[in-house]
């Protein structure tokens, strides 16, 4: 499945990043460089022992983390989404729910879903699609946490993405708006670097798409030599122009997430647990 192939892309892109950091994308001359605009911080609650989290309501505006062990590795919150006014949505399976916090890392409230979900994704104002990891089963929520029991849930078509020789590539930009699509050509233009995937992130209503790019540096020939994994996101104007971008996004997660980047309102999100708190990266790409 899709959402198994990303999670095992994103395990490996933590271990690549392990060895150390690659090269920054290089920036257009006509290009924004857009730097970290902001962090939120959500605590987190450590298990001392295994098995799911029982719903702690003196500890509810913190997320649950189990640190795994010799065999097991760690986890807790993989999937979030965005709301348009800045609210933040995270799942917390070992607690079986998603928790809702604002823009500035504040909880609001938590959805009890009864299951252990690792991916949460907006799909209209008022419509949340929540994953069920052990199923992959889709369950759709509306935007007070209320779910749409017997409703037939799918995820709205993708991009299509593809690369297309060395350094290469295309996004088939979707209908949105006043926008009517087309194909977006991708040009990777850093030295010594080599582009091994694209991702689109979004295409908002004006023509704007957000592209996330992994890219490497070295190969590993030996076992003395490592190979460095870099990712950047580009947004292109409507006449596929590069206008800004993301130089490095940061990629040693102590828990590699299934949904690790969204798009709302020009602003870019990641999430991004480490071993003391989950941040919420932001950057600003209007």
């Amino acid at each position: 499945m899709r959402y198994l192939g990303v999670l095992l892309t994103l395990v490996l892109s933590a271990f690549l990043a392990g060895s150390g950091p690659g090269s920054p994308l290089q920036a257009s001359q006509n290009a924004r460089a857009v730097v970290l605009t902001r962090i939120i911080r959500i605590p987190i609650h450590i298990l001392k022992t295994g098995g799911a989290a029982e719903n702690r309501e003196n500890d509810a505006a913190s997320l649950t983390v189990s640190p795994g062990g010799t065999d097991e590795l760690p986890e807790g919150p993989n999937g979030f989404d965005v709301f348009e006014d800045g609210r933040v949505l995270i799942t917390d399976p070992l607690a079986r729910r998603v928790a809702v916090f604002d823009a500035k890392g504040t909880f609001l409230r938590s959805w009890q879903v009864g299951f252990a979900a690792d991916s949460v994704k907006r799909v209209g104002k008022d419509s949340f699609l929540i994953r069920q990891a052990n199923t992959g089963e889709l369950h759709a929520f509306d935007s007070d946490g209320h779910e749409r029991s017997g409703q037939k849930v799918a995820l709205p078509p993708e991009s299509e993405v593809q690369l297309n020789g060395l350094n290469r590539g295309t996004v088939s930009r979707p209908a949105t708006g006043d926008f009517h699509g087309g194909q977006l050509t991708i040009q990777f233009d850093t030295p010594q670097s080599r582009l091994i995937s694209l991702e689109w992130l979004a295409t908002d209503r004006s023509g704007n798409t957000y592209v996330a790019l992994e890219s490497t540096t070295g190969e590993a020939e030996t076992s003395d030599e490592s190979i460095n994994l870099n990712k950047g996101v580009m947004k292109y104007g409507p006449d596929g122009k590069l206008v800004a971008q993301i130089a490095t996004i940061p990629l040693d997660y102590y828990i590699p997430p299934v949904d690790e980047l969204r798009v709302a309102k020009g602003m870019v999100y990641q999430l991004f647990t480490t071993q003391s708190e989950v941040r919420i990266n932001v950057w600003s790409m209007e």
